[in-house]
């Protein structure tokens, strides 16, 4: 199964809702933005994302999970806070990016108990536009 498929497949089993959050001038100096995300049984948690490009949109969930997903590999892998902050281009001595940390944190336990595993596509695929990622961007609405 392709990435994309797998990625697909858990936005239909997991039933989790992503939608964007309102604009935030400090998160937007890196390309980033707030995307809540609200699991099945109704829990909900924010997280910053990067949105370099400007794609993120309601419209296109699958795109908005990948987002996330690509979120959630940063905030498993980077060592703690500074790795995140390294990766990023925020500043860890700002008290509002200790808070944004938090908050990935806690969205990214609730999108991994929600849909599992599940991988980003690449990103040499994704920064490429290539393969899959051109699928994933002309999504929208329903889910194939």
């Amino acid at each position: 199964m392709s990435r994309l498929d797998a990625l697909l497949e858990a936005l239909r089993r997991s039933s989790v809702t992503l939608s964007v959050g309102d604009p935030d001038e400090r998160l937007a100096t890196r390309s980033y933005r707030w995307l809540e995300v609200r699991s099945a049984d109704g829990d909900g948690a924010v997280m910053p994302i990067c949105d370099e490009l400007g794609e993120a949109r309601d419209s296109n969930p699958a795109l908005l999970l990948h987002f996330a997903l690509f979120e959630c590999e940063v905030f498993e892998e980077e060592p703690g806070i500074d790795g995140w902050c390294a990766e990023s281009g925020f500043d860890p001595t700002q008290d509002w990016v200790h808070a944004a940390y938090a908050s990935l944190g806690e969205a990214s336990r609730l999108l991994r108990r929600a849909v599992g595993a599940v991988k980003p596509l690449t990103t040499w695929d994704f920064s490429l536009n290539a393969g899959e990622a051109q699928r994933l961007r002309t999504l929208d609405e329903a889910l194939p």
